[in-house]
């Protein structure tokens, strides 16, 4: 899925509210103990003001258990207040 279909997908959820309704994202944190590999470049993007900081392209690369880098997905969001 592509970023700007997330922001789509927001958008149309938001919509079909009730007025007053909420709607709530689970989402897991680039912070998680086995995403060390990955923070340098989070903090980075994060300290740059970049839109889209949580996104890697390539999970596997900053997973340290390599069984089960092979299981999961590639492609991560780690979705982050902006």
């Amino acid at each position: 899925m592509e970023c700007d279909t997330i922001e789509k997908s927001l958008a149309k959820f938001l919509c079909l509210l009730a007025t007053g309704g909420k709607g709530f994202v689970v989402a897991d944190s680039s912070y998680l103990a086995t995403l060390t590999r990955f923070l340098p470049g989070y903090e980075r993007r994060k300290a740059a003001a970049v839109k889209w900081r949580g996104l890697v392209e390539n999970m596997p690369l900053y997973w340290p258990n390599e069984v089960a880098a092979e299981i999961i997905p590639k492609r991560v969001y780690f979705l982050d207040v902006v």
